[in-house]
């Protein structure tokens, strides 16, 4: 069985139909997803239908989907990159009804899974935080923390976009990157497939859609964080 692991799509929709065209062809059969689906992206009612339909095997609720429960009405920006924030959360709101709003907040923040006869620890950010970010270098001690009293094969997660594969205390840790964003600009969708019939052998993909038609969606749909998308596939944000 090929499980294909998802995270940080953001509302990129044209990002995740061509990632999911590329599952098609790797024969994928079952799809985990790490979280963050909405607010860097124009499309997050279509992403949220479009990963309902493929009846995950699991589904994370990541940073970005908090905010749509953390950011209370009447809240007042105190900086730009608030003012930032409260735009995109706004965007969102308006584009997932109260059933999908709702159905995101009861996602857990991390997830222990039997993959192939193996304990599998997913989480977005780590099993203690959705916004505490898993990289390579951290300390022993750090690293630590985040495998916790549990015990598991692979520890996969999300939220920083960086891909990484490393092994600390007998634990794999695994990032296949984002679907939406990559951190080292260019625009193709990162995630990766699990290949639970073979070796365990784990495959990262990266799969290049067209920016211009999504360009031309934020565009027509008033999406507030249109230039900063565009920067960060630029390589500049």
């Amino acid at each position: 069985m090929r499980i294909a692991f998802l995270a940080d799509i953001h509302g990129n929709l044209f990002a995740l139909e061509a990632v999911l065209a590329d599952c098609r062809a790797c024969r994928v059969e079952g799809y985990v997803f790490l979280g963050d689906l909405v607010m860097i992206g124009s499309r997050p009612r279509e992403v949220f239908q479009t990963l309902e339909a493929l009846k995950p095997l699991a589904w994370i609720k990541g940073n970005t989907d908090g905010w749509l429960e953390e950011i209370q009405p009447g809240f007042v920006p105190s900086s730009p990159q608030e003012a930032e924030i409260l735009g995109l959360f706004e965007y969102g709101a308006r584009h997932l009804d109260e059933a999908m709003r709702t159905a995101l907040s009861s996602k857990p923040m991390a997830q222990r899974l039997d993959l192939g006869g193996a304990p599998v620890m997913i989480c977005h950010g780590s099993p203690c935080s959705y916004s505490q970010g898993i990289r390579p270098g951290m300390a022993a001690e750090e690293l630590d923390a985040c495998l916790g009293p549990g015990s598991f094969r692979e520890l996969v997660c999300a939220h920083t976009h960086i891909p990484m594969n490393f092994i600390h205390r007998g634990v794999r840790f695994l990032n296949f990157g984002s679907v939406s964003t990559p951190t080292e600009g260019g625009h193709h969708a990162s995630y990766g497939i699990l290949d639970l019939d073979a070796r365990r052998d784990m495959r990262f993909r990266q799969v290049p859609f067209d920016l211009e038609p999504y360009a031309r969606d934020m565009k027509q749909t008033g999406f507030p964080g249109m230039e900063r998308v565009l920067r960060r596939y630029a390589g500049q944000a």
